[in-house]
């Protein structure tokens, strides 16, 4: 049993740094002269202000203590209610560590760690400022001194991507953030144009000229400002981006400014996931995600989904995941397509096509927006069409289908598999058609795949895997 120890000094800065993000606008308020507060005011309630931070720093500096017991480590914090954490090494499964810039130099980091119990979005405990090898430590307690013949099974698989590899998944990879940016900032002045135009009778260009260019010019501005910023969070995210596996474990580590290291257990994989955005569809490269049981981070993305090979090329993705996942028996799938007959995904959109053109005649801008909605949705259903499928292997299933002009193909394991769902209309029942869905449990929810149009053949091939 070793003796209680306390964190690292460096963790009064990092604590303060925190709290002054946290209190950043209110003592902005404060400190800043203004007619409602006098100044002569304002000055000591922002000093008695930082005193309290300060002091809260202090206290948890000093009160937090942790201890590396013979069974179980022990972390004790709290000034006033004392609190007491005891997490066994038995049930320890995974201990993740991350080093910003100012933990780097010293050889610091913060460990998070979570249990088999874990099922919540944040990890059972966390050590912040502590030395790097404290991981090491704790893993040579979880393993009964068996880290060292752990550590000779690294390198058996391995990933590493690359700068120019990273600038590709980011440029083949569009955010969402300058689509939300422009709905919210241009909403309330497409809705003038339009009035402009009805009022006016006036044409689209010149209902667009009217509208302030100055305006426009700031929107597009701030735009590309959130595209950039975005651009360099997610390269500076995924810097030397490398996935190694042990015996039990697959380990993670990437960032350049916060370097995280991550170890998934293996038995904690419910799902794989394969992505392609329309541009990655076009190049041959993928992107590949595994869904987790409890609690894991959301990489911009499927809900508790994390990135296992951020970009590789599709024709080497089955082979390189065979080597990183041998136990799971994986094979490049052979597809069966489900897809029947193209008038069956494109006949309402005729119908659409129809009331936009209509629409045209009364208002150009509308029906131009509802001309282009129909065009993506008449190549989602295209897609789908081309796409959909499913492959049956002896205890999982791969199932392939589109969502919103992405193509995924999810791996499924039996015993995940919650329901198969069998949905048809009195129409599509005399062609013996209906539609599919399967639901698995996956993280802390549940991943449907859909198939559209299904023969009701190939839906009984995937009943009787799902009940065998």
């Amino acid at each position: 049993m070793s003796d209680q120890r306390r964190l690292h000094p460096l963790a009064l800065l990092i604590f303060f740094l925190k709290k002054l993000r946290e209190w950043f606008f209110v003592l902005l308020i404060i400190f800043i002269p203004n007619d409602r507060v006098p100044y002569k005011f304002a000055l000591p309630a922002g000093l008695v202000l930082l005193f309290a931070l300060i002091f809260s720093c202090l206290a948890k500096y000093f009160f937090t203590k942790y201890q590396l017991t013979d069974d179980s480590l022990i972390i004790r914090t709290g000034l006033i209610n004392k609190n007491q954490a005891i997490i066994p090494y038995t049930r320890m499964q995974n201990i993740k560590n991350s080093q910003n810039i100012l933990l780097r130099p010293f050889d610091l980091t913060k460990l998070e760690i979570e249990t088999a119990a874990g099922g919540s979005d944040k990890a059972e405990a966390s050590l912040e400022v502590v030395p790097i090898n404290l991981q090491d430590e704790l893993l040579l307690k979880m393993n009964h001194g068996q880290i060292a013949a752990e550590k000779e099974k690294r390198g058996q698989a391995s990933y590493s991507m690359s700068l120019s590899q990273n600038i590709a998944r980011v440029l083949s990879t569009p955010g969402r953030e300058i689509g939300y940016l422009l709905i919210a900032l241009v909403l309330d002045n497409v809705v003038d144009i339009i009035k402009t135009i009805v009022q006016n009778r006036s044409n689209l260009l010149e209902g667009i000229f009217k509208f302030n260019r100055v305006e426009m010019a700031i929107i597009v501005g701030i735009a590309l400002i959130i595209y950039l910023l975005n651009f360099v969070y997610q390269i500076v995210s995924f810097y030397n981006f490398t996935v190694t596996r042990t015996k039990n474990s697959l380990e993670f580590s990437h960032g350049l400014i916060k370097r995280v290291n991550k170890q998934i257990p293996l038995n904690k994989i419910q799902t794989i996931i394969i992505e392609q955005s329309l541009l990655q569809q076009i190049l041959q490269i993928a992107s590949v995600r595994l869904q987790l049981a409890g609690g894991q981070e959301d990489d911009e993305g499927l809900y508790d989904a994390i990135y296992f090979l951020p970009l590789i090329r599709l024709d080497s993705c089955f082979e390189l995941m065979a080597e990183f996942l041998p136990e799971w028996e994986l094979e490049k799938p052979n597809y069966q397509l489900t897809g029947r007959g193209i008038w069956y995904f494109t006949r309402w959109i005729y119908l659409w096509a129809l009331v936009s053109c209509l629409m045209l005649r009364f208002s150009l801008i509308i029906g131009l927006v509802l001309l282009f909605a129909v065009l993506i949705y008449g190549m989602q259903r295209i897609f789908q069409k081309q796409s959909q499928g499913y492959a049956i292997n002896p205890d999982s299933i791969w199932i392939r289908y589109y969502s919103y002009l992405n193509r995924r193909q999810v791996l499924m394991i039996k015993d995940k598999i919650q329901a198969v769902k069998y949905m048809t209309t009195p129409f599509l029942l005399k062609k013996n058609l209906g539609h599919v869905i399967v639901v698995a449990k996956s993280g802390n929810g549940e991943i449907s795949a859909r198939q559209k149009f299904v023969d009701k053949a190939d839906f009984k091939q995937i009943q009787d895997f799902y009940l065998d």
